[in-house]
Parts: C-alpha cells; structure tokens; sequence
C-alpha cells in the first residue's frame, strides 16, 4: 500500500484462491478504495508455478505526479510495473539481470519518473531509472543486501542494508558518504519523519533506532513496556 500525490492510494495483493495479482486505487484522504486493475492493460496476471510470488514486495505511488505508479514483485518470476495512469492499467518494464528483487523501491520526491530499486545477495546495491523503469543504471555496490529506500525532494537518498548499515548520498545516488552502522540487525524498515527530513527511524525484529541528524549518528530506542518491568 502507498499513498502519494493529492491523496492517490494504491495496493497490491495476491488473490489466494487463483494466485492471481490484484492492484486497487482509491482515496488516503478519503480512506476508500474506488477501483480495481487486473494486472497489465485490464488482463489478468497469474504466476506460475503457484504459489510464486509471495513477495516481498515493494509499491510506490508517485509524490509528484498523481497518475504515476510503480509496483516491484519479487520472487522467481520478478518484475517490475508502471502505470502512468493513476492504476488503472499497468506495462511490464524489463529489470537488470543482475538484480534479485525483494521489498526495496522508492519513487523519488522531485522528479516523476525517477524510481530506486533496491537488490539483494547475491548481487547488493542499489539501482535507478530516470525514464520509469525503461533503462536503468547501478548507483551503488553495497555488501549487503538493500532491504529499503528512502528519498527526499532535495535529493538526499538512504540505502538500508540487511545488516544495518545505512547509506547516504546528497546527490540522488551519484555520489556516496561513508555508510554508517545504525546498530540495527537485522534490519528490515527504514523511514523519515514527514516534519523533518533529518530525523530517520530503522527498525529490524524488536529493536528500533532513531537518528536526529540524517543518519550521521544512531540511538536505540528504549522499549518502555520493557523498562518498566526491571
């Protein structure tokens, strides 16, 4: 599920009767689903063998552009879709092979057709797409795999990596800082304060951490309920 330009939502599912894709539109600020896509250009998507895939999965509803989404299927028939059209119809668009596909995808918050992906071990890193998925290039070499993505509308982009460690570019991954442990691991979420761009929260199992300067310095957030028990 995403939420993006004035309102628009759109959600993904797996139907478990027929392993078939499932895409809905509707309303954040309405709190209502208003329609439904059947997979690319009103025809249905079935993955075979079932049931592939189960994800994970990534969904982004353009922040710039109303009508622009893009879906990201893991699993062994991975790919990745457009729609341009508010999710109504979806197009296939070709991944680099040496991608391996999980949950990471983000679009980016000052430019409509630029979108991350993020790849997997054996193959790590981090790769974008300035045309909406029809080209695309590799931005980073992590060696951990990339389990989520995060963007700002100034350029600033954050890499979470499985193990933890976080990557930070100011330049929308053309150049790189120093990655940065978070003290998160595993670690699997990773997210920004939508009051401010400089505070990032990572999560991973029972843990939580939180940064108030970008992601130059980590805190582990305390567990309350477990604090009071001692």
């Amino acid at each position: 599920m995403s939420a993006g330009k004035d309102g628009v939502l759109l959600c993904a599912a797996v139907k478990e009767w027929s392993n078939e894709l499932g895409i809905y539109r509707g309303n954040a600020g309405l709190r209502q689903v208003t329609g439904q896509a059947e997979g690319l250009g009103g025809r249905r998507v079935a993955f075979q063998p079932p049931p592939q895939p189960r994800g994970p999965w990534g969904l982004a509803a353009s922040p710039v552009k109303e009508t622009m989404g893009f879906l990201l299927i893991a699993g062994e028939e991975q790919r990745f879709l457009v729609s341009r059209d508010g999710g109504t119809e979806w197009q296939v668009r070709p991944l680099p092979p040496e991608l391996v596909a999980g949950k990471a995808l983000a679009a980016d918050p000052g430019r409509a057709e630029r979108v991350y992906v993020g790849s997997r071990m054996p193959e790590p890193g981090l790769f974008f797409s300035e045309d909406a998925g029809a080209t695309w290039q590799k931005a980073l070499a992590s060696g951990e795999g990339i389990v989520d993505i995060a963007a700002t509308a100034q350029g600033t982009l954050y890499a979470l990596g499985e193990g933890g460690t976080l990557w930070r570019s100011a330049a929308r991954g053309l150049t790189w800082l120093e990655p940065v442990r978070t003290g998160v691991a595993p670690a699997s979420n990773l997210s920004i304060d939508p009051r401010d761009e400089k505070r990032l929260f990572v999560a991973g199992d029972d843990r939580i951490a939180v940064s108030p300067d970008g992601g130059a310095t980590w805190q582990a957030l305390e567990d309350r309920r477990r604090s009071s028990l001692r």
